[in-house]
């Protein structure tokens, strides 16, 4: 996505983020399909839920609920330790 200028990498002394670029809104008008719609409602989902968070508070969202959300993080004690 980034060879193809659709993302921009973003450095900070926090580190490395992505972003969207002038031709991000242009592709994604031209994906259609059920697949491509429930992306759409997932990512406007995601960016009203937690938009406002720090990177902190995301990681403490996280360490607070993984216990909760069961076999689909059986795998996360890979990443404990990461600076989320």
């Amino acid at each position: 996505m980034c060879s193809r200028g659709l993302v921009k990498k973003c450095f900070s002394s926090s580190g490395i983020t992505f972003a969207t670029s002038d031709l991000t809104a242009a592709f994604l008008s031209h994906m259609r399909g059920v697949y491509a719609t429930s992306l759409r409602e997932r990512a406007a989902w995601i960016s009203k839920a937690f938009g406002s968070y720090s990177n902190d508070d995301l990681a403490a969202f996280m360490r607070s609920n993984l216990g909760k959300w069961g076999a689909e993080f059986h795998y996360e004690s890979l990443f404990r330790g990461l600076d989320l």
